[in-house]
């Protein structure tokens, strides 16, 4: 399977481009394509970003970068990557504590049902998803494109929406590694909480 990383414009409540945030000397956004990297699932990465941050990912050897010319938010990624690529596993670039086994085994689920549902969405049982840390189908294209005709942006709402067509994969009782995988950087704060585990997963000697 194919992965997407969506990497959005500069986060205000980061106070910085948090994607090229330097942790141990090494830009966010590369400890992201370097877990996606050990999946034994993905085949494939892609990056898609707005205009302006293409020369910064080709910069750091950043290949298959694909322009958001939509700039409609998360959704617009999500559409353009399906549109181009068919069925993809859908990952943010601020979640540098993806496990590999985790996104292997919602892969594996999306193979075991494939056509009965039109995602794969980790989520809790009070009823967030985590739907940037996911795999969509091509068939969920119509949905999508109805709803932003109608001016829905929100990708939980989308999800919400299309209730049992959406396989919903609980996160509560997995392991505590599948409940970081999708963690997601917004502040400086959520970055310091997990910066001991991103240093501790680094080979040996590779800390500075």
């Amino acid at each position: 399977m194919r992965a997407v990383v969506l990497a959005g414009g500069p986060s205000r409540r980061f106070k910085g481009d948090k994607i090229f945030y330097r942790i141990n000397g090494k830009p966010m956004i590369l400890y992201v394509l370097d877990k996606l990297s050990r999946s034994r699932l993905i085949e494939e990465v892609h990056v898609i970003t707005s205009p302006d941050r293409v020369h910064l990912l080709h910069f750091l050897g950043v290949k298959n970068v694909i322009v958001d010319h939509l700039l409609i938010g998360p959704i617009g990624g999500i559409l353009i990557s399906l549109e181009k690529l068919g069925d993809v596993f859908i990952v943010a670039a601020d979640m540098p504590l993806l496990n590999p086994t985790f996104i292997d085994h919602i892969i594996e689920l999306y193979k075991l049902h494939r056509h009965k549902y039109l995602a794969y969405v980790p989520a809790w049982r009070n009823g967030y998803l985590e739907p940037l840390h996911a795999v969509y189908t091509r068939d969920i294209l119509g949905p999508i494109r109805d709803c932003i005709n109608n001016n829905i942006f929100s990708i939980q709402q989308i999800l919400r929406l299309l209730g049992n067509k959406v396989y919903k994969i609980v996160l509560d009782d997995k392991p505590s590694e599948y409940k970081s995988s999708v963690y997601n950087v917004n502040t400086r704060s959520d970055l310091e909480r997990i910066i001991n585990i991103i240093l501790s997963e680094l080979p040996h000697g590779f800390q500075k």
